[in-house]
């Protein structure tokens, strides 16, 4: 079974990735070097000479390594954080690091995890400010009085991972979503909310029926449909 904590990870590098890698660290490192953190950047986090640089690199590696995808961002097809956080110098990879948290706005993010996403849900819900004493570890973002189909999706997505630990919704890879400039504006925007006891109950079941499963299912869909509606009747 999949590990349900390895958000990023895809497929499994070869010795000439890692040289790639390597390769790409001392050639351009607060360029596309930003890449080894999550495995994917959008092309606005990039000047044209990085963009360049991930596809002349495809010539060295008996697989190409890098693809652009639709929405503009360039994804390593192989990403193994274990083995690729390991090539870079341990203060460098500290810096990217940084880059990354403060170009989504999420402070401090303890990589408690092979998984920087992961590990930055995680963070989230704990920084999540509780409201008394009888809130609960079940956080959820509050939506704005404009519910637009752009904030829908972008709360189902964040919801997902916050509720039930399930990346992927709309079938959208979690590092694609995360590098877009968009989501970058609603994450730093985004104000989260702890869940009361009494609303935990539902919650809870869906979890335990549901937790061995790596793909977001119905029940839980509609759990997080229920819950953004509750505020269109407000």
């Amino acid at each position: 079974m999949k590990n349900l904590k390895e958000w990023t990870k895809r497929g499994e590098m070869t010795d000439k990735d890692l040289e790639v890698v390597k390769s790409i660290i001392d050639r351009d490192a607060y360029g596309l070097g930003k890449i080894v953190v999550t495995g994917e950047l959008h092309v606005l986090n990039l000047s044209p000479e990085s963009s360049s640089v991930a596809h002349d690199l495809n010539d060295f590696t008996d697989k190409p390594l890098f693809l652009t995808t639709k929405n503009n961002t360039v994804r390593m097809v192989r990403f193994e954080p274990e083995k690729i956080w390991r090539c870079v110098e341990p203060s460098l990879f500290e810096e990217l690091v940084r880059i990354e948290e403060k170009r989504l706005g999420v402070g401090s993010v303890i990589l408690d995890e092979f998984d920087f996403y992961y590990s930055m849900i995680e963070s989230i819900r704990i920084k999540a400010p509780k409201m008394d004493d009888k809130t609960v570890p079940v956080v959820y973002p509050i939506v704005k009085n404009h519910k637009s189909v752009e904030e829908f999706y972008q709360f189902m997505y964040l919801s997902s991972l916050l509720l039930f630990n399930k990346p992927g919704y709309m079938a959208v890879p979690i590092t694609e979503h995360f590098a877009l400039p968009e989501t970058a504006e609603y994450i730093k925007k985004v104000k989260l909310k702890h869940a009361n006891e009494y609303k935990t109950g539902q919650h809870k079941y869906i979890c335990k029926n549901n937790e061995d499963k790596t793909e977001i299912t119905n029940s839980e869909l509609d759990y997080l449909t229920g819950l953004f509606n509750s505020y269109a009747n407000k």
